[in-house]
């Protein structure tokens, strides 16, 4: 028996009091990353929710061969799949990972079971560092625990309404944020529509201002055709603000943002165009 597996059962049977002085090490945990279980309603999270608490350790696990991207690192719980690290977030881990220079931890911070499944589980990414002396106070934040933002619990009744049809009807409500992003992942058919929702949308900070001032667009000239024709997606420029003499490029208008959201199945990706005076809008590409 090695010494430290030794130490390991006398521990666990006796407790902390009975180690040597010496032995006794204290960390400050640094976290890397806070951030939400990415895919998880795609693999076994679902399954397992009702096995996790907080506190729950994962294993991180790097997929240098996934089809997908290279840098993915895999989350388990009790050796199951459960999802990812998000991609826009993984490519400094990966690198730690596969030169192995940190050891890293990941562990269930916070959980939420009334939420939508891509915010039922929030992860912190962290490293031991031990504590020899106090740390700098621009080093103290890497210390704390953030609480995550839920677009999918409602925590008031507040609701941001915002018509911009020329024809305005009383049931012609715009989603707010929150309800753009819910809709947008349940319509989707793979894990691409985070992408989209986290890098195209400048990581989803300002989503709920794009919405408010009308910053989605689409361009009728670059609508696949069966677009054009179909009864529902219709709507997407039925009645809407036409911009012609805003950008250089003619055929862009204001987006209809619930239709976007019901076709997010369709959507290719969102490109960032600038018109004449600067501003930055967002187009929305569908296949």
């Amino acid at each position: 028996m090695r010494r430290t597996d030794f130490i390991r059962g006398v521990v666990g049977f006796l407790g902390l009091s009975v180690l040597p002085r010496g032995i006794v090490k204290q960390y400050h945990r640094i976290y890397l990353l806070q951030s939400f279980v990415r895919g998880f309603r795609f693999y076994e999270g679902m399954r397992l929710l009702d096995q996790m608490q907080e506190g729950d350790m994962l294993q991180m696990v790097r997929e240098p061969e996934n089809q997908f991207d290279t840098s993915a690192i895999a989350l388990h719980f009790n050796k199951h799949r459960i999802g990812y690290i998000p991609r826009e977030d993984n490519e400094l881990l990966s690198k730690l990972m596969d030169a192995e220079v940190l050891q890293m931890q990941a562990e269930i911070t916070h959980l939420k079971k009334e939420a939508k499944a891509w915010e039922n589980v929030h992860v912190a990414v962290y490293v031991l560092k031990e504590i020899t002396g106090a740390l700098p106070e621009s080093a103290l934040y890497l210390t704390q625990l953030e609480t995550p933002r839920y677009r999918t619990l409602k925590l008031t009744e507040d609701r941001v309404v915002n018509i911009y049809y020329e024809e305005e009807e009383d049931d012609d409500v715009v989603m707010d944020a929150s309800e753009f992003y819910e809709a947008m992942v349940e319509n989707s058919k793979d894990d691409h529509i985070y992408t989209i929702l986290h890098d195209d949308f400048e990581s989803g900070r300002n989503l709920q201002e794009i919405i408010t001032e009308g910053r989605m667009l689409i361009n009728e000239n670059r609508l696949p055709a069966d677009l054009k024709q179909d009864a529902l997606t219709r709507v997407l420029k039925d009645n809407a603000i036409v911009l012609n003499n805003v950008f250089d490029e003619r055929g862009y208008m204001v987006a209809n943002v619930n239709r976007v959201a019901e076709l997010s199945y369709r959507i290719e990706k969102v490109i960032g165009v600038f018109d004449k005076a600067g501003r930055l809008f967002y187009e929305i590409r569908f296949v």
